[in-house]
This record gives structure tokens, sequence and C-alpha cells, in this order.
């Protein structure tokens, strides 16, 4: 089948369409003009398109069952072919029944259901996370992991030999003994061997 998009004039070739099982829709590369066509029926979304009759060379407007010059009914192959030396964009159909170019190998066929589900997913997502973040729950726990993240900083759990546990801001070594402050600012001198462990936290403010 060869045609010519009725927006921009260029011209296409699909080749193989004895691999066609069904309606196949493609873009021109162009201008966007959309064309759906099967073995012998042919549309574009500009309606003004033309496909070529294999019988005599003409281009007929498109949707029509028979060449208006010749008779020829459309999507039957003729053994005489007229010669034809313009330049087509070469598009193949595979035996997969989708719809390549055949120089660059790319799909031009897609799946319209299965891209519909996809956006329409998609969309549902991005509703319900704008939706969430802007109900009170949402903020609320935006609000409280933000407070989190910005108020608290690094403290250590001091636990000495005899079972008690202080929360210090900071500590430091000092020979034979440890120093720290507690969270109530209050300054304490443990010898490093009462000391059973220290642990890393966090202290929110």
């Amino acid at each position: 089948m060869r045609l010519t998009c009725g927006t921009c004039g260029k011209l296409y070739a699909v080749l193989n369409t004895h691999f066609q099982n069904k309606a196949l829709t493609f873009r021109c590369s162009n201008c966007g003009n959309t064309f759906t066509f099967t073995q012998d029926k042919f549309k574009s979304s500009s309606k003004n398109s033309t496909v070529l009759c294999k019988s005599c060379g003409r281009f007929i407007e498109e949707n029509h069952d028979q060449c208006e010059h010749c008779g020829q009914a459309m999507g039957v192959d003729t053994k005489r072919l007229p010669i034809d030396n313009r330049e087509y964009e070469l598009l193949e159909v595979r035996e997969n029944g989708k719809l390549y170019n055949k120089e660059t190998g790319k799909l031009l066929t897609r799946n319209k259901v299965k891209v519909a589900i996809l956006l329409v997913l998609c969309c549902l997502v991005a509703f319900g996370i704008y939706f969430y973040f802007n109900s009170t729950k949402g903020k609320e726990q935006v609000q409280s992991v933000l407070h989190k993240t910005l108020h608290t900083k690094k403290a250590y759990v001091i636990i000495l030999r005899n079972g008690d546990a202080f929360v210090a801001a900071h500590y430091e070594e000092k020979g034979s003994s440890l120093f720290f402050v507690d969270k109530d600012n209050q300054m304490h001198e443990v010898p490093q061997t009462d000391i059973m462990q220290i642990r890393e936290a966090v202290m929110e403010d």
C-alpha cells in the first residue's frame, strides 16, 4: 500500500500487508497526521489523504472501495504494477501483525488499550497523592516528619556498670575520667572503669 499524507504531502509505502490481521494506526513523522488502514481500507485524521491504485498508478481519495479512475477494487493485487520513481518512507507489517519503520526498525503501532489504561492509572495515582497530602491527616504526618527531621540531633546514652544510665548531648574523655553533659545541662564526671557502654541515639528538642 502506498499513500500520501493529506496535510504535508509525505509519501509512505507499507510493505507486507498480508501479515496484517487488524486495523493499524500510525502518525505522520512530519506533521502528526494519523493514518488508520486495513488491507482494503484507508483513512486519516485530515480526511484528505490519498492512496495509490495498484492497477493504474493514480492516487485516489481515502475511504474508497475501488479506484475512481480504473475501477480496480482496493486491496486486490495485480500482476502489473505501475512504474513509480517517487521516494517513499518505507514501512512494513511484520509477522506479529505490527507496523515498523523498515529502515530504523522503530515500532509505529501501539496497543491503545494498554496505553489508555496506563494513563488512567497514572492519573489516579497522581490524584490520590494530591488529595492525601492536602487532607488534614496527610498534612499532620508531613509536618510531623519535617519537625522530627529539623529538631533532632545526635545524643549518647551512657550506661554505667551499677545500672544507672544518662542521656548526654556530648561527652569527652580526659585521662581516666569521662566528662559529659546530660539533657538538663548538668556536668558529670565518671571514672571510665565504671562505664559499661556508650550508645548513639537521637534527641528531640
